[in-house]
């Protein structure tokens, strides 16, 4: 979509855009694809280092097409017989991205129920209550045993989120420290959770320990998806502020 505007606009126009879109823009010939230069919106990092000049070509391009929203992204023409500046926006949908939050999302909400059954160990000493190691083996015994095949989608998850991770580190979707410190946390919470935690959970959900062992499977699982806790949640925190 072009957008034609007066001389005396294309002339303010050429002198505000001649200096910052310089670096992007393409010879171009007459009647040939317009160049294209990329503006930055609020959510976009690409080209941080001219993240001040954008503003201010954004800035004087909101003040032209103020009237015609529709057309700020559209071609913008800087004058009769000269190549117009196709004007997009660098904004771009990730899948890996899409692919890791929902699964860091999925696995923050099943560690919040896990921990709504953990905390009932808070206010005790050594030993539980019998009725709170009965309420929390009967939740484990479910989520581990009983649900089966349901439980697997746990698992899926997480190989959902590493591959949505991995994904990103390999494609550059994100910033290297963003993409590898995301994938360390989470790599850290899975493997935390397979080597330990389920083991624990089976083996508390079949109440065959004394209850002076169960107290212990139950506070060191407390202690577990609380920490896994803190580690998916920052890594979707890394995700949703700091890849954009």
């Amino acid at each position: 979509m072009r957008c034609c505007i007066s001389s005396s606009a294309a002339k303010r126009s050429r002198n505000e855009l001649g200096s910052l879109a310089a670096p992007t823009r393409r010879r171009t010939a007459a009647g040939s694809t317009p160049a294209q230069l990329e503006i930055g919106c609020r959510r976009c990092s690409n080209g941080a280092g001219r993240r001040r000049e954008l503003g201010q070509l954004n800035r004087a391009l909101r003040r032209r097409l103020a009237a015609r929203p529709a057309l700020a992204f559209g071609a913008y023409s800087v004058g009769a017989g000269r190549p117009a500046v196709a004007v997009t926006c660098c904004c771009k949908t990730y899948p890996m991205r899409v692919i890791a939050v929902a699964g860091i999302g999925f696995l923050l909400a099943v560690l919040w129920f896990d921990l709504m059954f953990d905390v009932q160990v808070f206010g005790h000493r050594v030993e539980l209550p019998v009725e709170v190691r009965v309420s929390i083996a009967a939740y484990y015994r479910r989520v581990t045993t009983t649900a089966r095949p349901m439980n697997r989608l746990v698992a899926t998850m997480m190989l959902v989120a590493l591959s949505g991770l991995v994904g990103e580190v390999v494609r550059h979707d994100v910033a290297a420290w963003v993409g590898y410190s995301s994938l360390v946390l989470m790599a850290a919470a899975i493997g935390l959770a397979a080597a330990r935690t389920v083991r624990n959970a089976v083996r508390l959900g079949a109440q065959n320990d004394t209850p002076a062992f169960q107290s212990v499977l139950a506070r060191t699982i407390l202690r577990d998806h609380l920490a896994c806790f803190l580690a998916v949640a920052s890594t979707l925190i890394l995700q949703v502020a700091f890849s954009h």
